[in-house]
């Protein structure tokens, strides 16, 4: 089973290079699991208490996105902001998101280098 990072290894292959039934279905599992982690961090940090379960679902896949992408912490953060300001309307503190980012960044350094399948 492949870890969280291990999606952007199989999907950076080459056009000529066909993903079989098993490593696609690997590829969602992993980015199912992916998109659940994410979206628990996010909601855990619910900048607006008592919100639906789904109300941030917006940003999660941007997340999972950016993560692939090597997105740094810094750049997590402005997108968050940036997501919060365009989505919703609201500004949030820099610094929550920075926060949060970090804890996404820290989970997914960490799941990655526990991966046997990390490289």
């Amino acid at each position: 089973m492949m870890g969280p990072g291990q999606a952007q290894n199989k999907l950076g292959r080459g056009v000529n290079d066909a993903l079989t039934r098993r490593d696609t279905k690997q590829l969602k599992a992993v980015i199912r699991d992916e998109t659940s982690q994410i979206r628990q961090f996010i909601n855990d940090w619910d900048p607006f208490p008592g919100s639906p379960v789904d109300e941030y679902d917006c940003l999660v896949d941007g997340v999972v996105s950016a993560l692939h992408s090597g997105a740094s912490v810094s750049s997590l953060a402005e997108l968050i902001c940036s997501e919060f300001a365009e989505h919703f309307g609201v500004p949030v503190a820099p610094e929550d998101a920075f926060a949060l980012s970090m804890r996404i960044m820290t989970w997914w350094s960490s799941s990655a280098s526990r991966s046997p399948h990390a490289s």
